[in-house]
Parts: C-alpha cells; structure tokens; sequence
C-alpha cells in the first residue's frame, strides 16, 4: 500500500462528492428524499474502488480529469503469478500496444529511495490514526451498549404498543425496548439486535409517530449504513471535506427516513407529523456510532419541517428522473475515460527548431517501461533522434547533439543519426532480393509502412530487457536452400537513472528466422515449457510481441502521412511488412529431440492444448501435416511430423522442428496470459501417451 494512492482515492472521493452535491443541488426540486439519499451509493462505490480502477470506459467519464492510471491503474502483469514456483528469478512481463486498452502492462516506474522512506513513513502514520480513530469510535459504541445493556426493561404497554406498529406494517424485525433514565429523545442503538431506547419521562404516553420513524430506520438498515460510512470517516480522517460530506448523508438519511414514514400516513397526519419534529428542537442532540435519532439537529429539524410542508405523491416521473440522473452520474462516476494510450502523453512531433525540441525532449519523462522501449524502437525505424534523445544516457545525449550539429551543418535532415532501418525497409519492399543501391530522387519520394516489433520483455529487479526487432529481407539457407527472413534486432534494457528512463543497447545484429505461416523468432524464447513421453523431449518456445506500425513513412524526407503520429496502431499484418511475431500476441513452436539420441521422429503424431485433453483429441495420422485453432484463453492443435511438404522437418543442434508447425498459428490468435501448462498426447509406433508440459524456463531473446 501506498499513502500517494490513499491521497488519490481521497481526491477521487472528494471529486466524487462535489459532483453529486451539485447533481443534488440542479435537481433539488426533483428528486424524492430517498433518491437525494440513494445517490451517495456511488460515493461508497467510488472509495470501495482503488484509484485508477474503472468498471468500463467512455468520453464523459469524471476520472478522465485526473491522471490516475499511470499510477494505480497499470499492475504487474498478471503471468508473473503463473511461474512465481519457478526455480528463476525473471518473471515474463506481457508487452501491451499503446492505442488499445489492455488489462496487462509494465509495471510503473520505480520511486527514488527518499521518497519510498517518506511514503513509508506516512503509510504507517496513516494506518495508525485511522486504526486509533476506529478504535474509539468502537469504544463509544461498545461504551452505550454496555450502558442500554443496563437499562430497565420498558412497561409492557409500550412494549405492544410498538408490536402492533410492526405488525400493522408487516415488519418483522425484533426490537426490544428499554427506559433510559435521563431525558432526550428516543433512538435506536445496533444495527444486528437493535434496542428502541425511550427516555424515562416519555415512557409512559410517546407519540407513535416518533416510534414509527425509528422502527422505519430499523427496517431499512439505516443503523448498518451508519457503520459503514462511519469505517470511512475513518479512512479519510485526514480529509475534512469528507468529513462534512459524512454529515450531510447522515441528514440526507433522516430525509429519506421521513419520506417513508410519510408515505405510510394518511395525508391529514402530515401536519401533526411535522409538529412532532418541531417539538425536538429544544431536545438535545449528540451523535453517537450504531444509533439513529429522530433529532439531528434545529437547522436540520427546520429544513425537514419545510421538505414535509412540501411533501407529495411520488410521481413516476420523479423515480424516472431519479433512476436517469443516477446512471448518468454512475457512468461519469465509476467509469473511466475512453482510452487511447491511457497513460502516454505522447512525445510529440519535433519541428526543425533543434534546440526547442532538444529542450522538450529533457522536460519529457516516459511513463514506465512500455513507453520508453516503444520510444527507443520509433527513433530507429523512423531514423529520428528525438525520440532516441529522450531515453539516452548522458554520454549518449551528447554524442546525438554532436550529430545533429553536422546534420545542421550539412544541410542534411535535421534528427537523422544514421538508422539503417528506413533504407533497408525500401530495398525490402522496392527491391526485394537485389543487391541495388536506390537513388536519391527515389528515395526522396517512396514511402513505406515502417514497423518495428518489442519481443520478450522480462523484468528482472528494477530493470527490463526487451529484444526490439525491425523488418528485414526474405532469402534462403542451408544446402536444402530453406527459405529464412532475415532481421535485424536490437537486444536492449530499460532502468531508470535519476527519475527518467533510459534505454541501452546490449547487442544487435542479424538473425534469421523459418518463413511458414509467418516469421517466428530465432534464439531464446519467453518461456519453455519442456515434457517428455519416454521416447522424445519436446519443448515449447514461447515469445511474446507487441508491433508498431507507421502509415506512409517517407524515409527521404523523414516525415510520415501529414506529419501526424499514429501512436503506435497496433498492427495485425496485411501491410507487406514482415515482422517477427507475424502479427500476434505471441508465436511459438514446437521441437523434439530423441532420448536415444539417434532416432528420427518422422510418423510422429502429437495433439496438444491448453486445456485438459479428451478423448476426441487425436494426433493425426502419419503424413496428414497439422491442424490447428485458437481463440481467447485456449489454443488446440494437431499435428504429424513427417516428410509432408507443409511440414518438412528440420534438425538443429540434436532438436527437429517442423517447418509449417500450426503451433504458431494457433498462437497468432490466441489472447490472454501465457498457459501454466500444455497438455499433450502423443502416438509413436502405434503407442498413446499423456504427458504435459511445465515452464522451465524464462528468457528473453527473440
């Protein structure tokens, strides 16, 4: 827990509270008492939520005021507590594309050392004046029900007085009456055996109106919700408009209390009802926990004489009104702004004023991780060192001024700093297998789709690493001239340095990857899962992608469509730009390596989910290549490995992989977190075998 966010539910609360205050106020005339009290549920149901957290999300949302969900809305990913047992101590962290709100996202950037002391010590000061606080309002409570515990018994003809009360409106609860020996005026105390306390001097002739009013709180609960926002005076004990907020629900109860009771009188008994509160002003009034009290005060005794003088048939189009403003404001209350790129600001497009812009760049601070990997991968697609700038150490910074200076000089674009991934995407998609060198008036004018994909980000303590690819060219390898996709990659990590985030490089280079359904990665894998069936080891490579797109980049004049930033669409392939990950979530396959060391699993039949197998859940005949389908939190396929021309098999380093493996594709459409585990049947030699796969391990190449 954190008191930065207790302050944040308290301001969210109070938000909450004026907004309805002015609701109540506009429609004062037009909502009933029970309406005017029924609306404060929302602030309930507001402080009940953490800060950041929305039940759905659309444009008229009151949260889209405040900048909450970068600091209590993004959480650890959920896969973290999947592979918590496992023997590591990296957890996977699923990459979530800005533009499309998801569930799962980095965690939020880390606090300086000081500032987690400071917090810390407000988050135990906090703790320990709500606990005193609450314990002494405990205290008062047990204290009066110690003392109504001793109290008399009342007479019996005010005890079937106030039976037959119950009775003529069918209420059932038990109430027991007791004499108070001092003088004040009638309440009610608990909320689970409530006792009816009436003061010696009117014991023996009360106006049954009075007793009514009290029985009606006793009906409705009213004594339960006490304690509840009661808790919450607690909580926010810092807060004093809260505090008076508190009040005014409690008058707003007594409000609602006496709409009631009006509604269970004849219109004539309305006047001696409003004669019997203006006969409580003189008694005195003193709050206490678990009671209610048909006083609460000469003001608000005044204000609910004029309320009853008003007082009319609830009509249907009050409860309509009612009913509309309360949805209205339960949208605007516990709903959250529609979004897009929920907690990005956005960097910004920079103009040809390099100093401006360098000086923006030093004011902007990435929101986490998320944000800093994305802006470090757009600076290297669009060979713009803006974005490169503002997550570069300092050596860094320096070295691109340097840069820009000669830029500046030269006459050259101004935020280039010599990217080679703009012109390998032209001769990738302008001239695809050529060993040709395009023109500056060709490379002045042709524009592609640039991309660039985040892969495998693990955190690991305070820092994340991330394999960043970007598109590359199609060729062929090997003796069997295998057609492979070559890409570049970039393996980076993210820390944070004196309150910002900065990303560095840890190596790149090239790497190739099988072309089938689509390109899969090369090297590590997020997670492998890892079984065995007595014949064969079969492991699971399991590699996460979040991609980006850039619409109509000019990579000669540096500019894109309109020189507007997209903000990363998230891209699901159809562009003509290849990247790893083919447009999925995630992208696996699936290898094999004989226990024995020699044998060949070709004939090998194996059907896998990620749900327990049934028994219609077959491996395919020998020869017949795969099948597969995926959908949202489950995938299962078959698949043959065989001679099959859609399923060559290919041998690494003691490990077959089955070219075409529908593993991938099932992967492509499947959502959600990563599996714990796979379940799989195999047939080899005309034997079946059940065994499922475990996370072994936890990577993070690509």
């Amino acid at each position: 827990m954190s008191f930065w966010n207790v302050l944040q539910v308290s301001l969210l609360a109070s938000a909450v509270a004026l907004l309805l205050l002015f609701a109540k106020w506009l429609f004062r005339e037009h909502l009933t008492a029970r309406w005017h009290a029924f609306l404060w549920v929302l602030l309930l149901a507001r402080m009940l939520l953490p800060a950041g957290t929305q039940v759905l999300r659309n444009e008229i949302s009151l949260m889209g005021a405040f900048d909450v969900p970068a600091a209590a809305g993004i959480a650890e990913a959920a896969v973290a507590n999947h592979f918590s047992d496992a023997p590591l101590d990296a957890q996977p962290v699923v990459q979530a594309a800005p533009g499309v709100y998801q569930t799962l996202h980095l965690a939020p950037q880390a606090l300086p050392d000081w500032l987690t002391r400071l917090d810390r010590i407000l988050c135990w000061g906090y703790l320990a004046a709500a606990c005193a606080l609450m314990a002494y309002f405990l205290f008062c409570a047990l204290r009066l029900r110690l003392a109504v515990r001793r109290y008399a018994a009342a007479p019996e003809p005010l005890c079937l007085q106030v039976r037959e009360l119950q009775s003529r409106y069918g209420w059932e609860e038990r109430v027991r009456v007791r004499i108070a020996p001092s003088g004040g005026t009638p309440y009610v105390c608990g909320a689970l055996r409530p006792v009816l306390v009436v003061p010696a001097p009117l014991a023996g002739g009360i106006d049954e109106m009075v007793l009514l009013h009290e029985l009606a709180h006793v009906h409705w609960n009213d004594i339960a919700a006490g304690y509840v926002f009661t808790a919450f005076r607690c909580l926010h004990w810092f807060n004093p408009f809260l505090w008076w907020v508190f009040g005014r629900i409690s008058d707003d109860s007594e409000m609602a209390c006496d709409e009631r009771v009006l509604g269970l009188l004849d219109p004539p008994e309305h006047k001696a009802y409003g004669h019997v509160l203006l006969s409580m002003v003189q008694q005195g009034f003193r709050y206490r926990l678990g009671t209610s009290c048909i006083a609460n005060g000469g003001g608000n005794i005044r204000r609910r004489i004029v309320r009853i003088a008003r007082h009319k048939e609830i009509s249907p189009k009050a409860r309509g009104v009612g009913v509309l403003l309360f949805f209205l404001l339960a949208v605007m209350c516990l709903t959250g702004p529609a979004a897009v790129a929920a907690h990005w600001r956005g960097a910004g497009v920079p103009g040809d004023d390099v100093e401006a812009a360098l000086r923006a760049a030093e004011r902007y601070r990435p929101a986490d991780a998320n944000e800093a990997l994305y802006l470090y991968g757009k600076a290297y697609t669009l060979d713009n060192g803006y974005y490169r700038y503002i997550v570069a150490d300092d050596g860094t910074r320096d070295a691109l001024k340097q840069v820009f200076a000669e830029n500046r000089s030269a006459g050259r674009l101004p935020w280039g700093f010599g990217s080679t991934v703009p012109d390998t995407l032209l001769r990738a998609v302008f001239a695809p297998g050529e060993a040709v060198e395009l023109t500056a008036a060709q490379r002045a004018e042709m524009t592609v789709p640039a991309a660039f994909s985040v892969n495998n980000v693990v955190r690991r303590g305070q820092e994340y690493t991330a394999t960043l690819a970007y598109p590359g060219t199609d060729g062929q390898a090997g003796p069997a001239q295998r057609a492979v996709h070559r890409y570049p990659y970039d393996r980076v990590r993210a820390y944070r340095q004196d309150g910002r985030w900065v990303v560095q490089s840890l190596a790149q280079g090239e790497r190739e990857a099988p072309v089938d359904f689509s390109p899969r990665y090369g090297g590590d894998a997020l997670l492998t899962y890892t079984a065995s069936d007595g014949a064969f080891e079969y492991q699971i490579l399991l590699s996460s992608h979040a991609q980006y797109e850039f619409y109509s980049f000019c990579p000669g004049k540096g500019v894109w469509q309109e020189q507007q930033d997209p903000l990363a669409a998230q891209m699901f392939g159809g562009s003509g730009v290849r990247l790893v990950g083919g447009g999925g979530l995630y992208s696996g396959i699936m290898r094999v390596r004989p226990l024995d060391g020699k044998t060949v699993p070709e004939g090998l039949g194996v059907a896998c989910s990620t749900e327990p197998l049934t028994e219609d859940d077959m491996p395919p005949a020998p020869g017949t290549g795969g099948s597969g389908g995926g959908g949202p939190g489950s995938i299962r396929w078959q698949h043959s490995l065989s001679a099959f021309p859609v399923c060559a098999m290919v041998e690494r380093d003691g490990w077959y992989e089955a070219q075409g493996d529908s593993l991938g594709f099932c992967l492509q459409l499947w959502e959600g977190d990563p599996p714990e585990r796979f379940y799989m049947r195999t047939e080899w030699r005309g034997r079946l075998t059940d065994c499922a796969f475990a996370v072994t391990g936890i990577g993070g190449g690509v």
